[in-house]
């Protein structure tokens, strides 16, 4: 079964958040959760071998539902990442924060994403706008390239350049009399 954001967003509006004011931060991650959990119990023999990445985008100002942090350590649980030393399994999940808007918590958003060596998982955006250049930042592009549905897509460059798999195919037939 796949999710989309959308329906999950939707999901939630109607049925928790009534279009009320407010981030509910937890329930999102609850959310990704019970979708996690849902794929360890229905593909036990596959669950431990997926790379999880969620990708949060707030201003870090959670006023409903509690601490977010609390649901990231439960992901860490699902996913037995920290609990043996020799095998910390810490390359099974990947949480990056994107810090958007003038008044961004630092502090909750640190809280929320992955801490590991020399890899970057926070980012702060003043608006939407800078996302994209943010992703290129921070995908390796001599690991990224070669993946399926995986391409960089050149701002500047021609219709060829930025969807080069595309072909066209003309056919002219003259009337010979």
């Amino acid at each position: 079964m796949a999710w989309t954001i959308s329906d999950v967003m939707m999901s939630s509006l109607s049925t928790d958040h009534k279009l009320k004011a407010g981030t509910n931060t937890k329930k999102a991650l609850l959310e990704v959760y019970n979708m996690m959990s849902w794929g360890v119990n229905n593909f036990p023999d596959n669950w431990n071998r997926t790379r999880h990445v969620i990708v949060l985008l707030t201003d870090g100002l959670h006023n409903m539902g509690g601490d977010p942090v609390t649901v990231i350590h439960d992901i860490r649980d699902l996913l037995n990442i920290g609990r043996n030393r020799k095998n910390p399994r810490e390359d099974y999940l990947d949480i990056y924060v994107f810090g958007v808007g003038p008044l961004v918590n630092q502090e909750n958003i640190n809280a929320l994403a992955s801490k590991k060596d020399k890899e970057q998982h926070v980012f702060k955006l003043k608006d939407v706008d800078n996302l994209e250049d943010v992703f290129f930042q921070m995908l390796d592009e001599s690991r990224s390239l070669g993946l399926c549905g995986m391409v960089w897509e050149h701002k500047d460059g021609t219709d060829y350049h930025k969807q080069p798999w595309h072909a066209k195919i003309s056919i002219t037939v003259s009337a010979v009399s």
